[in-house]
């Protein structure tokens, strides 16, 4: 019986992975031939900026995060706060069962047993949504990390949607553009992010999907920075790489290890605070708690591994003037937007 819901829920939770809006296997949509940001062309806002994306970067290749890893946590802490409430029934029903097993005789014992049963049956439907929704964050990878090598002029991608599956694809032959997604008015409705698609043979459908790291408003001013520092280093000559690296003032640290629990605080603050003073003193308890909810994702998560082949093609020199990583950075801050890196910084 475990067994099965197990089976079930791994199939629910790949359902919903594979059917949200970046994923493959879908026909194109007109916005997005319409949004299309072609390689070799700025956009209509040249101006590059890292949003708190690079893992590594050298004069070979960017790595950056997902997008879904700036809130990695928030899922958790939700499912976390269910639990309680999932299981409180069942284990009520079960002790009040064996409690009174040996007293309860007759008609008695047979209504204790169909209402403890009720309740189990009424319960289990939360307790398995809770355990499908504490599977989208955890016992999978830590982050989904992208490496753009320019020496090879190759994309490499762990794919959220095939729960790590590594995409390669040569960086001309991506499609990317603008998407756009809804959202509450309450939220700022909707907005756009940059992705990536593996098109089809007759560049109709969809086969492969990836997002950068970065989302914005529609008509944000910010919503192409990530795009053109990822556009630029690809396409830049030496004095713009560091001109790039000049802008990496805070990596993320999980190449190698997990998150540490101040990293995951900083990051969470960053993440839904943007960066403002003010914002950080109302988001400081819900901060907390998706802090919280973080590090449990991340130490039930695996450190994601380059195989040995993509790896090969992306050494690097050993005294790289563009170098950046956990031990090469410039440490002013943990800025979001170019603006606000005094608030968003440690």
């Amino acid at each position: 019986m475990i067994s099965l819901v197990k089976k079930m829920l791994d199939k629910l939770a790949n359902f919903v992975i594979k059917n949200a809006r970046f994923t493959g296997g879908r026909p194109i949509k007109v916005e997005e031939k319409l949004n299309r940001l072609p390689q070799g062309k700025p956009s209509l806002i040249p101006v590059a900026w890292p949003q708190l994306s690079v893992i590594r970067m050298n004069s070979t290749y960017l790595e950056c995060t997902n997008y879904h890893f700036g809130d990695k946590g928030f899922i958790t802490m939700g499912g976390f706060w269910m639990l309680p409430i999932a299981l409180s029934v069942p284990i009520f029903c079960l002790f009040a069962l064996f409690n009174d097993w040996s007293s309860a005789t007759g008609s008695n014992f047979a209504g204790l047993l169909f209402a403890c049963s009720g309740g189990i049956f009424m319960f289990t439907p939360l307790l398995a949504l809770v355990i499908f929704v504490l599977k989208l964050e955890n016992f999978t990878l830590t982050h989904f990390p992208m490496r753009f090598n320019r020496k090879t002029r190759m994309v490499h991608v762990f794919l959220e949607s095939e729960k790590g599956k590594i995409l390669s694809i040569p960086w001309d032959d991506v499609f990317f553009t603008c998407s756009t997604f809804g959202g509450l008015k309450i939220f700022g409705g909707g907005g756009c992010s940059v992705v990536g698609f593996k098109m089809s043979e007759d560049g109709e459908t969809v086969e492969e999907a990836f997002e950068l790291a970065d989302r914005n408003a529609w008509d944000s001013e910010y919503r192409f920075l990530q795009w053109e520092f990822v556009r630029q280093y690809m396409e830049g000559d030496e004095a713009k790489l560091r001109e790039l690296a000049n802008m990496v003032d805070y990596v993320q640290d999980v190449a190698e290890h997990r998150e540490t629990l101040y990293a995951s605080f900083m990051r969470t603050l960053a993440q839904y605070s943007g960066g403002y003073i003010h914002f950080m003193i109302i988001s400081f308890p819900i901060v907390l708690l998706v802090t919280l909810g973080r590090q449990i994702a991340m130490w039930t998560c695996k450190i994601p591994r380059w195989p040995a082949e993509i790896e090969a093609t992306c050494q690097y020199p050993a005294n790289d003037p563009i170098l950046r990583d956990a031990q090469h950075h410039l440490p002013r801050g943990t800025a979001i937007m170019p603006d606000v890196s005094r608030y968003a910084g440690r």
